[in-house]
């Protein structure tokens, strides 16, 4: 079938006319005889074919015929993003400029990066060196070793020099070795099929995953892209992450690499043997012929001397030995002995008496857990972990939780990043461990009672209940996890027995000291008494209840109750000796809590429950004057909210990880459905459902709340079930601040559609920040530049979207 398509007509020439395609941007030679006339309706419509320029290219550079295959090559049928930087002028034509990138595997490709690498165009001012990196690309997780365990069974890869060693870890029932031989196999499978143009790399940046085939085995392997070679062109340099081998290839053979085989961490860690050094200026090939000979492919055993971390890589410093070896003579020492090396002061010559010189962990010198010394009379607000009776209450100091999440994020990642093999070990009880529980992932706990079968019972310290596990899925407890006590211990009501003279709790008891509880938001204050074991305590405990008869136009006010008062009130205990404490006017001078005032009635505005008053710190002014900033939000004033990358990142990852630990699938209580003008909140952003640390800007209608989220600048309509009272990392200040260019609005205030256009050209974008006027408070004046050196002020000057600050104090003048 005739296919149409819109023209103009250039020129004609006898029966032949010239035309361009308006909706492609082509040109050809046609017959007059197949030109018809267009309707109306169809002329009405603009063309949808751009000329534009690629930005930053340089202006001596002349395209060709291969370059243009090139950018058709890039484009392919993919749908890539056009970022216009300016505009010029050529022959009464108005051509844009623009920066073109595509996402692949995550990552935005640059059109120019691309036609550079392939010296099919040169870079305004710069060479190759002048590639810019991604601002986000896919990498492989590091594996580095477990300094709490005293040595390592590991197979040694590669090695390049007695310095420079690669090992992979083999883990429990060599775990590690059967993951990374089923990983092979697949890879092998995936990529000898027929080769498809959707798995060759388009172009290979520095920090690029992929795969790559060995050099010398063939097989494919994943890599990461280290170096694009000036002097060669299209070479690159990889590191095979897995067997620590350096090779380069020519950047064709390189395969994108699917997410499935990023899951694995790289294998491949290297270490230097400690304690030695060459003879003469370097390591001889003898000397590395013979550490190749009695290592490589080898099972070792290695004890970690030192290790150093720094901005690329982790230096590791190992005595090494071989695992079947009866004398135990280190390769250190052996090659010291046979002339390859020299030996440094801190080696230590071992003595072939028979014995291994690392011994398996048999003395069992674990780091053990202390609890902090909390004497009677001490006055605590705690939240209610557990409650099976009153005589079995777990608690957790409220100011406690934040760190107790923080801990618990930190030893579930340290175990998930830090997989090392189990060693022999002779555990008994009151020793402290760590091990992985269904319902609370990776936990601190303590050995109480060994029990046949290889079966072990445990108290997990941060959440006051018993688990019974294999013995051999207990892990050592890292040293860095013992600096901070248990955050759980159990109290009993003092003074109170069953009802009706029973030894044991009835089950109706224990269901209405839950209700008292729940109807409490699970928080208590409490008096300790005296110490019963090393994990429980006798404690006075309260619950708060709102004053009835206050008024309706009176501020809230509450009273604190007795529990055990309020089972005796309810028939359900009675005292066995003296009663402590009172409810209500003979406990109001007596009681002093921890983080409130003396009194037992409070006024809704003097406790912390709402946070009524508390404002998030401040924004710190940034810690240098050019820095990389995000931007995350720009209001209708054009200040735009940032965050430097250096001083903000890393908190905001901290603060998004606490919050979605405590809130995350949490429900509220009915204090968290009534808000005020100015209250402090965390709340969930409808978008993400993530929480986040926000300020109430209004109360609306139909429970709705108008939120500012603080780190961010945004404001969003929040409803009240999404909103929490409890506030966490209340010491950490506000994680954004407000900037404004050196510009201002053509007319009085700025108009919505050039708002519009500044909001999509910034937000979520890396920028470079360059502070111009130094001051004191917020917003900062800035000049904003693109990672392609575009500066947004200027552009939006050139382009009439706005007018620099000089001009205006001119015109004043």
């Amino acid at each position: 079938a005739t296919e149409y398509h819109r023209v103009k007509v250039i020129t004609i020439e006898s029966d032949l006319a010239w035309v361009t395609y308006i909706d492609h941007g082509n040109n050809s030679q046609v017959p007059l005889t197949s030109l018809v006339c267009m309707s109306e309706k169809l002329s009405s419509l603009p063309p949808m074919a751009y000329h534009c320029t690629l930005a930053g290219v340089s202006s001596e550079h002349e395209w060709n015929e291969e370059a243009a295959r090139g950018v058709r090559l890039f484009s392919g049928k993919d749908v890539c993003k056009a970022t216009v930087v300016g505009s010029r002028d050529c022959m009464g034509k108005n051509i844009m400029i623009v920066m073109f990138s595509k996402e692949e595997d995550q990552t935005d490709i640059s059109l120019l990066d691309f036609l550079v690498f392939r010296a099919l165009a040169s870079r305004e001012g710069q060479d190759l060196e002048g590639s810019s990196l991604p601002i986000s690309f896919r990498s492989f997780l590091y594996l580095p070793l477990d300094r709490t365990v005293q040595e390592h069974l590991v197979k040694v890869v590669h090695v390049d020099t007695p310095d420079q060693m690669y090992i992979n870890l083999v883990g429990e029932n060599h775990s590690y070795i059967k993951y990374m031989e089923n990983m092979m196999e697949e890879m092998q499978e995936e990529y000898s099929r027929h080769e498809a143009d959707d798995q060759k790399v388009i172009y290979p940046y520095v920090g690029l995953v992929c795969a790559a085939q060995h050099a010398e085995d063939g097989k494919y392997h994943r890599a990461q892209v280290t170096e694009l070679l000036q002097e060669e062109i299209m070479m690159v340099r990889v590191m095979l992450v897995d067997i620590g081998y350096c090779q380069v290839v020519h950047y064709n053979s390189l395969r994108r690499i699917s997410d499935k085989f990023l899951v694995l961490p790289a294998m491949a860690i290297r270490v230097s043997l400690s304690g030695v050094r060459p003879v003469g200026e370097g390591w001889s090939d003898e000397a590395i012929k013979y550490v190749k000979e009695i290592v490589r492919t080898k099972m070792m055993r290695i004890k970690l001397e030192d290790m150093k971390t720094g901005m690329d890589e982790c230096e590791c410093k190992v005595v090494m030995y071989e695992d079947n070896c009866i004398q135990g003579v280190s390769i250190n020492t052996m090659i010291v002995e046979k002339g390859y090396a020299t030996a440094l002061p801190e080696l230590e010559t071992e003595k072939s008496d028979g014995h291994p010189i690392l011994d398996i962990d048999e003395e069992n010198n674990l780091p053990q857990l202390q609890r902090p010394v909390m004497e009677a009379g001490s006055r605590f607000t705690c939240r209610v972990v557990s409650s099976s009776s009153p005589g079995n209450i777990c608690l957790r100091r409220l100011v406690e939780e934040e760190s107790f999440y923080q801990m618990s994020k930190e030893l579930t990642r340290y175990h998930e990043t830090h997989c090392s093999p189990a060693l022999l070990r002779h555990w008994k009880e009151g020793d402290s461990c760590v091990v992985k529980t269904p319902g609370e992932g990776w936990v601190r706990a303590r050995v109480d009672r060994m029990m046949e079968g290889g079966m072990v019972e445990l108290l997990l310290h941060d959440h006051g209940s018993r688990f019974v596990g294999a013995v051999e899925s207990l892990k050592p407890l890292p040293g860095e996890f013992c600096q901070v006590g248990p955050f759980c211990w159990t109290v009993e009501l003092p003074n109170l027995v069953p009802a009706g003279g029973a030894k044991t709790w009835t089950g109706v008891a224990c269901e209405k000291l839950q209700e008292i509880l729940l109807e409490a938001g699970m928080e208590v204050d409490i008096e300790l008494g005296r110490k019963l074991t090393d994990d429980s305590w006798e404690a006075v405990m309260f619950v708060k209840e709102k004053e009835e008869d206050s008024g309706p136009l009176d501020p809230e006010e509450f009273k604190y109750k007795s529990v055990g008062g309020m089972m005796i009130d309810l028939g359900l205990a009675i005292p066995s000796g003296k009663v402590e404490v009172k409810d209500d006017d003979d406990a109001k001078t007596n009681v002093k809590l921890e983080g409130m005032n003396n009194n037992i009635v409070l006024k809704e505005a003097d406790t912390n429950e709402g946070k009524i008053g508390f404002n998030w710190l401040t924004a710190e002014m940034p810690s240098s004057m050019d820095f990389a900033g995000f931007v995350s939000h720009v209001d209708w004033d054009c200040n735009m909210y940032m965050s430097s990358i250096q001083d903000n990142q890393d908190n905001l990852r901290i603060i998004g990880s606490v919050l979605e630990s405590k809130y995350s699938g949490s429900s509220p209580s009915p204090l968290d459905l009534l808000w005020c003008k100015g209250e402090a909140c965390i709340a969930q952003f409808c978008l993400d459902n993530k929480w986040y640390r926000g300020e109430v800007l209004e109360v609306r209608d139909m429970g709705e709340c108008l939120v500012k989220f603080v780190d961010y600048g945004s404001e969003e309509l929040c409803k009240a079930e999404n909103m929490r009272k409890g506030l966490f990392l209340t010491d950490i200040p506000v994680q954004c601040f407000t900037v404004q260019m050196d510009i201002d609005p053509i007319t009085m205030k700025w108009e919505e559609g050039v708002l519009n256009f500044i909001h999509k050209t910034v937000v979520e974008q890396v920028l470079q920040v360059t502070i111009i006027q130094k001051k004191d408070v917020f917003p900062l004046v800035v000049r904003l530049v693109t990672k392609a050196g575009l500066d947004i002020g200027e552009l939006l000057v050139k382009n009439g979207y706005a007018r620099g600050r000089a001009s205006v104090a001119t015109q004043e003048s």
